[in-house]
């Protein structure tokens, strides 16, 4: 799968004699959608995917509240 890219011209600085490239997404998946695509790929069903992923967002939201830092591998650090 590719990433989409925009060329966009920078003409706050420079006059317009600048460009630069920004990602773009034409479309969106929703938790559901994301649910079912996990399921597809091992053997839990997609009413635990969902409950994972609520408890997950729950967990997470109550950590960074605490002002923890969040490390997921793959992924980023979020505080």
């Amino acid at each position: 799968m590719a990433i989409k890219l925009q060329i966009l011209q920078d003409v706050r600085k420079s006059g317009g004699k600048m460009f630069y490239t920004r990602c773009f997404h034409e479309d969106h998946i929703s938790t559901k959608e994301l649910a079912k695509v996990v399921q597809d790929s091992c053997t839990a069903k997609t009413s635990d995917v969902l409950a994972i992923i609520n408890e997950f967002h729950f967990v997470f939201n109550m950590l960074l509240r605490e002002s923890m830092q969040v490390k997921i591998d793959e992924l980023g650090t979020f505080r």
